[in-house]
């Protein structure tokens, strides 16, 4: 059955009724799929007609009518195709802390803003102590318990690659020699081929810290 007046059924109940429109009527857009509920279809704008008896694709004509409302809506296809990669993606997680259990939170705090320069945003004044602490910057945050309910890591017997705290410094040399005469301990020193520098030290808990002294800083630095 071929759309025509006698028959009653159109160009565009062709198309619908269709799953997949044939290569040779859809000019290059191939492969798009026509089924309910495509996304094609809703980006064109076209809404569902009533479906009628196809027996065969050669009887559907790509009128120029039709060819004209596809390509006056190309734009919103296009702009769709750049934006399918992000909408296919997680999204993306913010960095919100990083939490320790030591010893000491109330006394390992007061050192952090001391000689780190970190502010306390929020703290508990009863068990475990809690408190988050902010860089200069106040989106990285470090959390400090002391939490009876889980065993207390001995951070002084771990390796500092295991874990460390990393810090940006300009000059790490300096801030090594304060934060020794400040109760840290020094680990390494190590100077890498770009021209950088990598202190590690221990703070007064054993807890590794690392000054970052890049030639090349992260964006943000």
């Amino acid at each position: 059955m071929k759309p025509s007046a006698k028959s009653g059924v159109n160009a565009r109940d062709f198309w619908v009724g269709a799953d997949v429109a044939p290569a040779s009527r859809f000019d290059g857009l191939t492969a798009l799929s026509w089924s309910k509920g495509s996304r094609w279809r809703k980006i064109c704008g076209w809404k569902p007609q009533p479906r009628k008896a196809v027996r065969s694709f050669s009887a559907m004509p790509f009128t120029y009518e039709l060819r004209a409302q596809a390509f006056k809506r190309l734009p919103r296809l296009a702009a769709w195709c750049v934006m399918a990669p992000a909408r296919l993606r997680p999204p993306r997680m913010k960095f919100e802390h990083f939490a320790l259990n030591v010893p000491d939170a109330r006394a390992m705090s007061r050192w952090y803003v001391e000689h780190l320069g970190f502010v306390v945003v929020r703290r508990r004044e009863d068990v475990p102590y809690t408190h988050f602490l902010a860089d200069d910057s106040g989106r990285v945050v470090v959390e400090l318990y002391s939490n009876p309910a889980a065993a207390i890591p001995d951070y002084a017997a771990g390796h500092p690659l295991v874990m460390h705290i990393a810090l940006f410094s300009p000059d790490a040399g300096a801030v090594a020699h304060r934060l020794e005469r400040a109760g840290a301990k020094p680990f390494s020193d190590e100077k890498l081929s770009d021209g950088s520098r990598l202190v590690f030290l221990r703070d007064p808990w054993g807890v590794p810290l690392q000054l970052c002294q890049r030639a090349q800083p992260f964006p943000g630095f």
